[in-house]
């Protein structure tokens, strides 16, 4: 039996990754991702089941990773709620930005109900952090929301979409800054 090597299988990702950003998702082989990692097409069984089993865990890897960063940019000390949706905002847009496969692969992932439910309970826990900052905001008589949730549910799709057709005329920040201003229209309170 092989011993499981992590940078291997982050080599792996990273490869896969590339190619599902160049290409979509039926046309990428394993072939492909074992030439372009010189490895064997056997050895990618040997981290992952399949081709779906791959695109589940390279996903989910990205997932967490943008988790962790809007934690990161949320955990800066002294920030008003506002500043926070900027902050998730522009730190989800340049991620996905970077990440552009993820729409390709779920949407074949979402054909495999077992592989997408971990890539559900992800988004869940994105949409809950979102969610969470609105809440704050309308504790602090900042934003004014009757569902909040359905509010992060939309600004996570807005973000998926500009991902998919950014923009080519505006920066990250200059996108982010108008879906906070959009967005804030809706939620801000009036005072």
């Amino acid at each position: 039996m092989q011993r499981i090597d992590e940078e291997k299988r982050k080599r792996i990702l990273e490869i896969a990754g590339k190619l599902f950003r160049e290409g979509p998702f039926h046309e990428v082989r394993l072939e492909d991702v074992a030439a372009k990692a010189r490895i064997g097409k056997g050895t990618i069984y040997i981290y992952f089941q399949s081709k779906a089993d791959l695109c589940r865990c390279l996903m989910i890897e990205g997932m967490t990773e943008a988790i962790g960063q809007v934690r990161d940019e949320l955990s800066v000390e002294g920030l008003t709620p506002p500043e926070k949706i900027e902050r998730l905002v522009r730190s989800l847009l340049t991620f996905a930005r970077r990440h552009g496969d993820f729409r390709s692969m779920e949407m074949e992932l979402r054909q495999k109900p077992d592989a997408f439910r971990p890539m559900m309970e992800k988004r869940e826990e994105l949409i809950g952090i979102i969610e969470g900052v609105l809440r704050e905001g309308m504790a602090a008589g900042l934003f004014e929301d009757a569902h909040p949730g359905l509010t992060a549910r939309y600004l996570l799709a807005i973000l998926r979409e500009l991902a998919t057709s950014p923009p080519a005329d505006l920066e990250d920040e200059a996108v982010a800054r108008h879906v906070v201003q959009t967005i804030g229209r809706g939620i801000l309170r009036r005072p």
